[in-house]
């Protein structure tokens, strides 16, 4: 999982239904250096550690223990009647008891953040909707097939990024689940050397290639390659896509082709 990730977006896309269940309970922010947002997350009790700080942590320290509290003797200069292991067992209670005392505050707070998150992402999406149908004539909300669904949230970025053939391959790649090869030559359709295009082929490789699997794969990503053609490959550059078996740089079983 990406470290990145915050709870609530992680949340709000698993577990939509449940925004109004969840438990949180603050781990502190110390954890985040080397962890995800989502420390832990149990399924069937609906709790959630996170590597944040809860509101007891924001508090002042001298609110929660004392400067003497671990010492050998106390603010007079008196020696401490309780051993330091006793002392900390009971500040350790005595915090565990102000952290449940808070709990439900902290869970309301993260409640309210993942309702936050939700509208946010409805306006996000309202947006990306109305910039790809008023500026580019794409309406993403009649698209039926899902990989280019995805592949449309990029439809802003075309500008810079037409012909940018890596791009394409990480694209195809992120989007359809596949690993991805490209080779470059010439293409003509004559025998006139002279008069060439460029020519990419993208070969799609699929592990343990049958004909079933491959109709299966070749109906699947053709919308995918189609809207890739469309939008992201320049006119003067001819390409193929081509679905290969693992580890295989020629036709696999006759029945290997491109789709155009």
């Amino acid at each position: 999982m990406n470290k990145e990730v915050s709870a609530e977006m992680l949340l709000g896309h698993l577990y939509p239904e449940l925004e109004l269940l969840w438990t949180v309970r603050h781990r502190g922010t110390f954890y985040r250096n080397y962890t995800a947002d989502v420390m832990n997350l149990d399924e069937e009790e609906l709790t959630i550690d996170i590597a944040r700080d809860g509101l007891l942590k924001l508090l002042p320290p001298a609110i929660l223990t004392g400067d003497f509290e671990l010492t050998k003797t106390n603010a007079d200069g008196v020696r401490q009647k309780k051993d330091v292991k006793t002392r900390y067992e009971e500040m350790k209670r005595r915090l565990h008891i102000l952290e449940e005392a808070f709990l439900p505050i902290d869970t309301f707070n993260f409640r309210n953040n993942l309702a936050t998150e939700r509208h946010i992402e409805e306006i996000l999406e309202l947006k990306v909707n109305y910039v790809l149908k008023e500026y580019f004539n794409f309406d993403i909300e009649q698209v039926k097939d899902p990989l280019v669904a995805k592949a449309a949230l990029l439809l802003p970025l075309v500008a810079n990024r037409r012909g940018d053939i890596r791009f394409v391959k990480r694209m195809i790649e992120n989007i359809a689940g596949r690993k991805v090869r490209i080779r470059k030559s010439a293409y003509s359709d004559t025998d006139n050397s002279q008069y060439w295009m460029q020519k990419i082929d993208f070969d799609i490789v699929v592990d343990n290639l049958t004909e079933e699997t491959y109709r299966e794969e070749e109906k699947r990503i053709a919308p995918l390659t189609e809207f890739i053609s469309t939008y992201l490959v320049p006119i003067d550059i001819f390409c193929s896509f081509n679905i290969v078996g693992k580890n295989t740089d020629v036709k696999l079983l006759n029945y290997n082709t491109n789709v155009l």
